[in-house]
């Protein structure tokens, strides 16, 4: 075998020892976490919510927004996104920019508002009368007990009336549980 044919098999089988042992490090650089909303969740808080591409042993981070920090708690979502939580629910900094920091990736948002559905109810009279689900109201904040809303009732009515959240403790008549309720008890509850 000629000097020249050594050293090329030793160059290939070097380059060769090369690329299997560099291959898992390439593989690890390819990892990515990116922001794909920042937003109120009723019930729940702040959410933020990451598209993760490849493999990670755990997820934490924190956010800064107000002038406070707050930690992550993240969980996958039947869906594969990573949905983290900010603690201490956070649903007043809606509207502000918010700094994150998840496993050393950096983003910013602006945290949008959540949006809280309830549902409206008029009286209708007749025999018997009743409580008559008219339809749904959907509004950026959660609903406080003698908040009004301006409602179409296109259900015999075909006019705009005042709507009041109300739950069972406040207006006796009411038997649906809490939502926007015609803001009278009919003098004849059933």
């Amino acid at each position: 075998m000629s000097k020249f044919a050594k050293f090329f098999i030793s160059v290939f089988i070097l380059a060769a020892f090369l690329f299997a042992s560099a291959g898992p490090a390439f593989a690890a650089g390819e990892r990515s976490i990116t922001l794909i909303s920042a937003g109120v969740v009723p019930g729940k808080g702040v959410v933020f919510t990451f598209q993760v591409k490849g493999d990670f042993d755990s997820f934490g981070g924190t956010v800064r927004v107000g002038g406070q920090d707050f930690y992550l708690a993240c969980n996958f979502r039947d869906d594969g996104v990573l949905s983290c939580t900010m603690n201490q629910g956070g649903g007043k900094y809606a509207g502000q920019m918010a700094q994150v920091s998840l496993n050393g990736y950096a983003f910013s948002a602006v945290i949008r508002p959540g949006t809280y559905c309830y549902s409206v109810y008029d009286y209708e009279f007749g025999n018997p009368s009743v409580w008559e689900f008219i339809g749904t109201h959907c509004q950026d904040n959660s609903a406080e007990n003698g908040g009004i809303i301006e409602f179409y009732n296109d259900y015999g009515y075909d006019d705009w009336y005042d709507y009041m959240y109300m739950d069972p403790s406040i207006l006796p008549c009411v038997d649906f549980g809490a939502g926007f309720y015609y803001p009278s008890c009919p003098s004849n509850p059933t």
